[in-house]
């Protein structure tokens, strides 16, 4: 599949304080001014440098408002000046060319600037609000220059970074529809973990938005040191371990707020579905790079995950918060600790899962040093996680991890099976991914001699019976 090299966007550009948009004057008319962002970017935080460097306008994202059938989207963007010089002339609504500004999409956009859509976001001037909020909750001033960065935008999403005048900074988040929860799993495990994820320091119900102070940084990409990378990888363990011994016992109260049941019974209850919908997704390859997984051996998939959740639950092994979105952009590293965001994928399930997607995150060249690495990290999560706990029963629950938690992130919270999302797909391809995961991960010799011993202890059991 060919990716494009960038990514044109038409650009409604919408002055403050007056009822007009910014457009060029071309021959057929006035039209919208496009930009061109990188594929894989944030689109709100690079449009916002892009329309900086094309047209030297300092702009705020306010929502993206094109069809999924336009072939350049449509995004509703708030300036609050016009440069002197500009190539951009301010216009009415109206006499934008109705080639480059469909009915329908005129219509949205008159909306944002009449500010009656319901997304609070999307309103222009919302940001005034914004700032106002956070500087009667700190006592604190906005810096006077630069003083916000945006980084996501979007149908009630928003995240922006404030710098404020006394050199600290503080982020502002909004989630909507599936992820509207992350506010109230955020908020519980606040109560529960303190100084592990960014501090809360209010929340507008409204807005469903809250505000934090910023103590750590995220990372962008590795340290080239593969010490430094490694000393980030025991922090974010620390955290990890940290966080999910504060859950335990908690279930309810993350439930309530929100999280997903992933417990090893919830996830073998689910299992014949998740592999009859493989089965679908491996009829859809088109690639001859990798052969198909077989239906056959699907199914010893299935059962060999089936029996391994039964083994968990068996062990009596503890339920913790598990996070579904283990990326490098959700550990963010301070002076002295890791920080762990992002939980609108919070999961009530097997924490070994999360500890085996955070390993995969760094990459490394050399197999025996990942080995040796991983090892250590284990070892280090068990003594802050497990202490306490049966050491055979725990040396059993790291063989079954990587197959449980292959099955996790296929899982997710379990809804997605009915939507149409099932039928992306990006969504497939994602799970024929997991499926081989899951059977590179079941034919491992330590997970293979653990079947093995099973077999032999029901075997015995059956004859003493």
């Amino acid at each position: 599949m060919n990716h494009p090299e960038s990514i044109e966007y038409r650009i409604g550009l919408i002055l403050t304080d007056r009822q007009n948009v910014l457009a060029v004057r071309e021959k057929k008319g006035y039209c919208l001014p496009r930009v061109s962002i990188s594929p894989g970017s944030r689109p709100a935080r690079a449009l916002h440098s892009a329309l900086w460097n094309g047209f030297g306008i300092h702009a705020l994202v306010l929502d993206f408002l094109g069809d999924d059938s336009a072939l350049v989207p449509l995004a509703a963007v708030e300036a609050d000046s016009l440069p002197d010089e500009s190539s951009l002339v301010p216009v009415s609504l109206a006499s934008v060319h109705e080639g480059d500004l469909p009915h329908n999409e005129r219509q949205r956009l008159l909306e944002v600037m009449e500010r009656r859509t319901r997304n609070p976001f999307a309103r222009p001037g919302w940001i005034g609000d914004g700032i106002r909020w956070l500087e009667s909750v700190t006592g604190i001033r906005v810096a006077e220059q630069n003083p916000y960065e945006q980084y996501n935008a979007g149908h009630g999403f928003t995240l922006i970074r404030f710098q404020m005048e006394d050199g600290s900074a503080y982020w502002l988040k909004a989630t909507s529809g599936q992820n509207a929860r992350e506010l109230p799993v955020t908020l519980a495990l606040s109560q529960l973990c303190g100084r592990y994820l960014p501090q809360v320091i209010d929340y507008r119900p409204d807005w469903n938005a809250w505000l934090s102070r910023e103590e750590a940084v995220c990372l962008e990409t590795w340290p080239e040191d593969c010490n430094e990378a490694q000393q980030i990888l025991c922090r974010a363990v620390d955290a990890l371990a940290a966080i999910q011994v504060s859950t335990i016992g908690s279930a309810n109260t993350l439930f309530r707020a929100g999280a997903s049941d992933q417990r090893p019974m919830t996830l073998a209850a689910g299992a014949e579905s998740f592999f009859c919908y493989l089965e679908e997704a491996m009829g859809h390859q088109t690639s001859r790079k990798v052969p198909r997984i077989s239906s056959a051996r699907l199914g010893e998939l299935r059962r060999l995950v089936e029996d391994s959740c039964a083994r968990l639950d068996a062990l009596n092994f503890p339920v913790t918060v598990v996070h579904g979105d283990m990326n490098l952009g959700n550990l963010l590293i301070g002076p002295e600790h890791c920080q762990i965001t992002d939980w609108a994928e919070a999961y009530v399930g097997f924490p070994l899962c999360t500890l085996e997607h955070l390993l995969l995150l760094h990459p490394y060249s050399d197999p025996v040093r990942q080995r040796n690495e991983h090892h250590a990290l284990k070892e280090r999560y068990r003594c802050l996680l497990l202490a306490g706990y049966d050491a055979v029963q725990i040396d059993e629950a790291f063989v079954l991890a990587p197959l449980i938690a292959a099955f996790s992130a296929l899982y997710g919270r379990g809804t997605w099976l009915t939507s149409p999302a099932r039928d992306d797909p990006k969504r497939q391809s994602y799970a024929r991914m997991l499926a081989r995961h899951m059977d590179r991960a079941a034919r491992k010799p330590a997970f293979l001699g653990t079947r093995c011993r099973h077999s032999t202890h029901a075997g015995m059991a059956s004859v003493s019976a």
